[in-house]
């Protein structure tokens, strides 16, 4: 993760990139308040230099899957026009209290998408089993069935040396391993995973996307919000002709609307999982942050640690891919320019 040279790039696609800024619709619903342009620019070539992926050689290289042109087409449909469904689903682009805040929100998102997906170039996870969550609460009832006859295979996988192909569901009731050793799959045997099954039906739902959203419940709430399930109720859908129960896979694998999708489903998971986290007042935490002034102060960064988890690597990587952005973003002093 690098910004430098963001001074050149400026100077180098400032015109190129402005009129990608000058056409994107950011009014949102209900007095969500303009964004300063010069700012909203400043973000562009920023993100430019942001999704950054491991190269099988060890280098960071441009992200394959992630570009800038797709983020700005995500952020447009969760900011305006039909959007997510409900006021509360909205991606935070500042309410007309602060520029500051919209890009620590995205500098903050941004630094999460990495960790889980940017970094190794997938919108394909590793999997976990995620068919037997339930909703409770408001939410409840907006889990997919489960298709034990589904199946589907996952559009990409990791590319460093000896990652393992793409993730697979369908009615089989016994499979093998991956062996890292030799690269290849071992059927000769079934073999139990760490939850006890070596099987793979109704193994459908494994992360997609920037943020990897999971599970019966993600891609439920999903469904409800975004796709075939809002509108066949009669509501505003941003995808009325995906289902995404029954085609989870969409995601990653659409041919026209993938590269939107990963990010798009990314947002709106961020704003269930953070923007409206039942577990932590995320708003009055970023005011606070912003209201400090001093950006390099690292409370905030601290806090979505705590609530984002993760291995000891994927917390350092988060930590320093956030205070990159806000560099790139002009919040913080680049000494290196």
């Amino acid at each position: 993760m690098t910004v430098d040279g963001a001074a050149s790039v400026s100077q180098q696609l400032g015109k190129a990139a402005d009129p990608m800024i000058s056409d994107i619709s950011l009014e949102q619903n209900r007095n969500r308040g303009a964004v300063s342009r010069r700012k909203m620019l400043m973000a562009a070539l920023s993100i430019l230099l942001l999704p950054l992926s491991e190269h099988p050689s060890g280098e960071l290289w441009p992200s394959y899957l992630y570009t800038w042109r797709d983020f700005r087409k995500a952020l447009q449909k969760m900011t305006s026009g039909v959007g997510p469904g409900d006021d509360k689903n909205w991606f935070y682009i500042g309410d007309g209290y602060s520029d500051s805040s919209l890009l620590v929100n995205i500098a903050a998102f941004i630094a999460e998408s990495t960790v889980r997906s940017i970094r190794s170039d997938a919108c394909d996870e590793g999997g976990e089993n995620y068919q037997d969550d339930v909703y409770t609460g408001s939410d409840e009832g907006m889990e997919c069935d489960v298709d034990t006859s589904m199946e589907i295979r996952g559009a990409t996988h990791a590319r460093w040396v000896g990652a393992p192909p793409p993730m697979y569901c369908a009615d089989q009731r016994s499979v093998g391993f991956w062996d890292h050793t030799t690269g290849l799959d071992d059927h000769d045997l079934p073999y139990k995973n760490k939850g006890g099954r070596s099987d793979i039906r109704g193994c459908c739902w494994w992360g997609r996307g920037s943020m990897q959203i999971r599970g019966v419940c993600g891609y439920g709430r999903l469904n409800y919000w975004l796709g075939a399930k809002a509108a066949a109720d009669g509501r505003p859908s941003m995808y009325p002709d995906i289902d995404f129960c029954k085609n989870p896979g969409a995601i990653c694998s659409d041919t026209r609307r993938s590269a939107e999708l990963r990010w798009v489903t990314g947002m709106f998971h961020w704003v269930q999982t953070v923007q409206r986290s039942k577990d932590v007042e995320y708003f009055p935490m970023l005011r606070q942050f912003v209201d400090g002034g001093d950006f390099k102060d690292d409370s905030f960064i601290n806090a979505q640690n705590s609530i984002l988890g993760g291995r000891a690597e994927d917390v350092t990587r988060r930590t320093e891919v956030f205070l990159d952005a806000l560099k790139a973003f002009d919040l913080i002093p680049d000494s290196t320019g």
